[in-house]
């Protein structure tokens, strides 16, 4: 079963539940939210192709005979309504996890929590068994970086969340597929770094670790609550956290 209606800003599905009609059907999505003007989409398709595994998977138990269906509505070129629904018995919201653990390393489930980061909004209704999340298109950020000898100074452009991970991983790989491995991130523009944003500098403090034995990593700028909380957290563990002018004046960067 895959049948699929466009009409105007709304685009229907049914789908069996089978993992690859849910590709199938997220490579149509991309091609209907280009033509509703929306050039990046990420974020969107992250939490659409969630909760299709969800209901997939959770929802029919993977039983091809039960039927996914929903709407995707463009609601502008850069807002979209997401609703999903199965066959199950719906969700209790109540006991679900909506943080995203910050060791990457945790077996643990993250859909939700993705879903949860990307979202305006989610709600659930259980008769039907339904999920209806509304997504917006986050404004751009600017991540850059210079080199200042064998050094890549990364510049975040801004907050390092949920809505801008994604562009600083890109960079980070980027710039590591480049050769370079010792890396300094100028914090000078950030203000808040969220669950997200952790596990991203978690998680790639140990890609370089298992391509470079000679990798470094430094962080300059940090405002006090950030250092607070790479404290806490014990990323300070894993980055060097230059925190006044003698430090800076011995950082490789």
């Amino acid at each position: 079963m895959f049948a699929i209606q466009e009409n105007g800003s709304e685009l229907h599905f049914s789908i069996a539940s089978d993992m690859a009609l849910v590709d199938r059907f997220v490579a149509l999505a991309k091609e209907f939210m280009e033509r509703q003007g929306t050039t990046r989409f990420s974020e969107i398709i992250i939490v659409l192709r969630e909760l299709l595994i969800n209901a997939v998977e959770h929802g029919n138990t993977k039983n091809r005979s039960l039927i996914v269906e929903g709407t995707l509505e463009a609601l502008g070129q850069d807002r979209f309504c997401i609703r999903v629904q199965d066959e199950g018995r719906g969700v209790d919201a109540s006991t679900l996890s909506f943080t995203m653990p910050e060791d990457p390393s945790q077996d643990r489930s993250r859909g939700f929590a993705l879903i949860h980061a990307f979202s305006d909004e989610v709600r659930f209704s259980q008769s039907p068994s339904t999920i209806t999340a509304w997504v917006s298109v986050p404004a751009q950020s600017l991540c850059t970086h210079r080199m200042e000898g064998d050094c890549a100074r990364i510049f975040p452009g801004g907050d390092i969340t949920a809505a801008s991970a994604e562009n600083l991983r890109r960079l980070l790989l980027k710039v590591l597929d480049q050769g370079v491995s010792r890396f300094c991130l100028d914090l000078s523009a950030t203000s808040d770094i969220d669950s997200i944003g952790l596990s991203l500098l978690i998680a790639f403090a140990r890609i370089l670790k298992e391509n470079s034995s000679e990798g470094s990593l430094e962080i300059q700028y940090a405002a006090e609550s950030l250092e607070t909380l790479f404290r806490m957290t014990r990323l300070d563990r894993m980055y060097t956290i230059v925190r006044n002018q003698k430090d800076k004046d011995d950082s490789p960067c």
